[in-house]
Order: C-alpha cells, then sequence, then structure tokens
C-alpha cells in the first residue's frame, strides 16, 4: 500500500513538474525571447509618400520593412500604432505575419491619415527633412504578439521602439532646368514656361501639386 502511494505520489511530482516547466516556458521563457527578437528587430522605410495636404493633416502611404525578427516565427496582431516623435501616429490595421530566419524581411505596406498632434515638432520635422542630410524618427508603439502559431497564447505590452535614420532632401541641390520657353511673351507682358528637374536623394516623395 505506500509502495502504491509512494508510486502515485512520484507520478503526481512529475506532473507537476511538467506543469510547472511548461507554464514556465509559456510565461517567463517564450515572452523573453520575443522581447528580444523585436528589441533585436530592425526596421527601416521603403518608400515614404505623402499626399492630400490639409493644415494639420496628411495621407500616409509607406512600406515598411522588418529585418532580422529571430530565428521563432511570429504575428504582431491588429491594430499597430506607432507613435512618430510626439508628432503623430501610424495606424496599421493589418496583422503582419513575420516570418523566420535573420536574412529574411518581411515588407508593410502602411495607408492611413496621419494627423499632426504638436505643430511646432512637425515644423521641426519639415525642416530637417527640406535642409538636412538625413532626418531621424523615432516610433514607439506597444504590440501584441503572437509566436508561431495562431494556437499559441499572444503577448501583450510589447515594447516596439525604434530609431530610423532616413536620407532627407539636403536642401533639394540637385535641381536643373530641363526647358525655357518665352514664346506666350508680347511687348507688354514676359511670361516664363519653366520646366525644372529635381533629383529626389530619399525615400520621401510629397505631392506638392500643379
Amino acid at each position: 500500500m505506500r509502495r502504491d502511494l509512494f508510486i502515485i505520489l512520484c507520478i503526481l511530482l512529475v506532473l507537476l513538474i511538467l506543469c510547472l516547466g511548461v507554464l514556465l516556458v509559456l510565461y517567463v521563457i517564450i515572452p523573453a525571447i520575443v522581447r528580444s527578437a523585436i528589441a533585436k528587430a530592425q526596421l527601416g522605410f521603403r518608400s515614404v509618400n505623402i499626399e492630400q495636404i490639409q493644415n494639420n493633416s496628411f495621407r500616409l502611404r509607406a512600406q515598411l520593412e522588418l529585418s532580422h525578427t529571430g530565428f521563432i516565427p511570429a504575428t504582431i496582431v491588429a491594430p499597430l500604432i506607432i507613435n512618430v516623435d510626439n508628432v503623430g501616429i501610424i495606424t496599421n490595421n493589418e496583422s503582419i505575419a513575420i516570418s523566420s530566419g535573420f536574412s529574411n524581411s518581411t515588407v508593410v505596406p502602411i495607408d492611413c491619415p496621419f494627423v499632426v498632434s504638436d505643430m511646432a515638432a512637425f515644423h521641426n520635422f519639415t525642416r530637417s527633412l527640406i535642409f538636412e542630410s538625413d532626418v531621424v524618427w523615432h516610433l514607439q508603439a506597444e504590440t501584441t504578439i503572437r509566436p508561431i502559431s495562431r494556437h499559441m497564447l499572444s503577448y501583450s505590452k510589447i515594447p516596439f521602439n525604434k530609431e530610423v535614420t532616413l536620407s532627407a532632401l539636403n536642401g533639394l541641390p540637385n535641381v536643373s532646368i530641363d526647358s525655357i520657353s518665352l514664346s506666350r511673351s508680347n511687348a507688354h507682358q514676359l511670361l516664363v514656361d519653366l520646366s525644372i528637374k529635381i533629383a529626389n536623394p530619399s525615400v520621401f516623395s510629397i505631392d506638392v501639386g500643379t
């Protein structure tokens, strides 16, 4: 009887250790791996297009590129709301599937309104964009991440803080006259039809209209 009781206690102890091990993996080890992978991940922009410009908002169409995301596949659960330098927010309403492997990258299309919350900070940003050789964006977010598969637990409030350096316009130094015509001028009025060519060194493009 004592022997049977001892065996039962041993089995219960083993099961308890297994349960504790599973809980340790699910709630300590995997979250630590996810946080480390996101912290080491690199973020860049393939393109940034600014259009539909209003007094305090514009439409942002961009391609973000995530790379060096680690060896565990994961999904960043929507929505992903990124604060850009306290100037405004970028919102992505689609979940982002991240493939495993340090050589792989994930391209994330962004198409959202960008409402400026701090006009002074935005003016500083636009001045840097035009007159500096590069501009730095500080992106901050808290993400919800589901590793491996959709059957896994989701881990919320994972810090997603990135500093992204982008080539700016540097005062648009490469400006040339493509064509010039005075054919519409007369003795009383000088009319110049001028076409200029601007080489854009940046991933930014801005729809300035006509």
